[in-house]
């Protein structure tokens, strides 16, 4: 069998994706064998990063992706810069602090909610996002279907979790 064949055979046997689809771009580099795998090693670690970010995106169920980059200050001039600075960093969630947002109907909160989940979430940290009335109702069902520990394991397993319109 051709060596070339045998190490791509081993490498999707590896389930190591990027290195062959890098082998694939680079076949006759001058790089030395430390290079090439630690190019290789880099190239696998953004490609995991990049799927361990959408499935985390994805498992919070947020209504729809909103960053800190679409906030408009100028709608919003009240929102002190330095303290959603402070906590894009997420510091608050290693520190097991919690984050209450209060404003009037309107005011970007939700949005503010949603931009540091996906900000949480690229940094690798499990989010849940659930409106209030939906978790309750939730709620009322696991405990009438007689899944309401699993369902709270779920929920103290998530680093961060965001709790919407806590007020209706």
């Amino acid at each position: 069998m051709d060596k070339n064949k045998e190490l791509l055979d081993e490498l999707k046997y590896l389930k190591l994706q990027s290195f062959v689809e890098y082998l694939e771009q680079v076949e006759s580099s001058d790089k030395s064998l430390r290079e090439s795998l630690l190019e290789l090693c880099r190239h696998e670690s953004e490609r995991r990063y990049a799927l361990t970010v959408q499935r985390r995106l994805k498992q919070a169920k947020f209504p729809k992706t909103k960053t800190l980059s679409m906030l408009d200050f100028k709608k919003v001039p009240q929102l002190p810069k330095e303290t959603i600075k402070n906590l894009s960093t997420c510091k608050f969630i290693e520190d097991k602090r919690n984050v209450i947002l209060v404003g009037d109907s309107g005011g970007g909160k939700t949005h503010l909610a949603i931009a540091l989940g996906v900000e949480a979430c690229s940094k690798t940290y499990s989010v849940g996002f659930y409106d209030v009335s939906k978790l309750s109702n939730m709620l009322l069902k696991e405990h009438k279907y007689g899944d309401i520990e699993r369902f709270l394991l779920k929920l103290k397993k998530l680093d961060l979790l965001i709790l919407d319109e806590l007020g209706y």
